[in-house]
């Protein structure tokens, strides 16, 4: 079945500050989507923030960008990693390797120059070729019996029967990038479109914090911090690390409050081995390809959790 496309109804062009938007209005059938083409001072990122009412049933909507590298290789994130797959399609088993499931982006690079497609909701990617392919929803009917009429649905209306029927809001980014996904810090560019800096407005406070300060920081670009949080069975707080990519590497925490005791342990929380802190406030690590290291920290006194 040949492709539809959504048809253009308009296109407004403005700036907001240190932003360049280009709204563009589609029209499908009953389907309507609402875009705003993003660009930002002092970004590489190209952002299309995505509004969309979706009626049509038996489809699948996807957006797709031809780019200028050749590599025989595409890289998709995976939890705590990444991994790669052909583009193309020379044997049997590569033609099944179709569509990729990822979580935050997927790289198409060569030696010098590189493209990201980043995203925040949408996980399907298809890269053949020099083509980057992403999957923004499928609605099909749901498995088991019909249970909503095709003729008891008025036309414009979400239809229950299938999936993806409803109003959605998403944003996906195009991100160009020297070298490869490592030299491009295409990981960080991900985390950046999905934990976006929060900035408040608050009165000047009496305390002794410098005016930068950091909870926690880690001077390795390739070992990111996923989560800290509270020990499970005391006050303690636990740091848990991973690294990001398929090398070995050494890497300083340093923490922003003293430090009284620190334990690696694993994922349910049990001790590994006891971490002697420099200074108070620095750990010394060494991380395996792809691993994931958690560490548990007892503050001194005056800076723990309860207070």
């Amino acid at each position: 079945t040949a492709p539809r496309y959504m048809q253009l109804q308009s296109a407004e062009a403005r700036i907001e500050g240190p932003r360049a938007i280009l709204r563009q209005k589609y029209r499908l059938g009953h389907s309507e989507l609402v875009q705003d083409i993003v660009l930002t001072d002092g970004s590489r990122r190209i952002d299309f923030v995505t509004r969309l009412k979706w009626r049509e049933t038996k489809s699948m909507l996807r957006t797709s960008f031809p780019v200028n590298i050749f590599s025989d290789t595409a890289i998709y994130e995976i939890q705590f990693g990444n991994i790669s797959r052909p583009t193309h399609r020379n044997t049997t088993w590569e033609l099944a390797k179709d569509e990729v499931p990822a979580q935050k982006w997927a790289d198409l690079s060569q030696q010098d120059y590189g493209v990201a497609l980043l995203n925040d909701s949408k996980y399907g990617y298809k890269i053949k070729d020099n083509v980057i392919d992403l999957n923004l929803l499928r609605s099909v009917p749901y498995p088991g019996p019909k249970l909503v009429s095709d003729e008891d649905v008025l036309p414009g209306e979400a239809h229950h029967g299938y999936t993806d029927q409803a109003d959605h809001e998403f944003t996906y980014s195009l991100f160009p990038h020297p070298g490869d996904h490592q030299v491009g810090r295409v990981a960080h560019a991900a985390y950046e479109l999905n934990v976006p800096l929060e900035i408040r407005r608050i009165e000047k406070q009496k305390g002794t914090l410098p005016s930068q300060f950091s909870f926690f920081n880690v001077n390795s670009p390739n070992i990111i911090i996923e989560s800290v949080k509270k020990a499970e069975d005391d006050d303690s707080v636990i740091v848990r690390m991973y690294q990001s990519e398929k090398r070995f590497e050494k890497a300083q925490l340093k923490s922003g409050f003293p430090v009284e005791n620190a334990v690696e342990v694993n994922l349910i929380e049990q001790s590994i081995k006891p971490l002697d802190p420099i200074n108070e406030s620095i750990l010394e690590l060494e991380f395996e390809p792809f691993e994931i290291k958690s560490v548990k920290l007892v503050f001194k006194r005056e800076h723990s959790l309860a207070n």
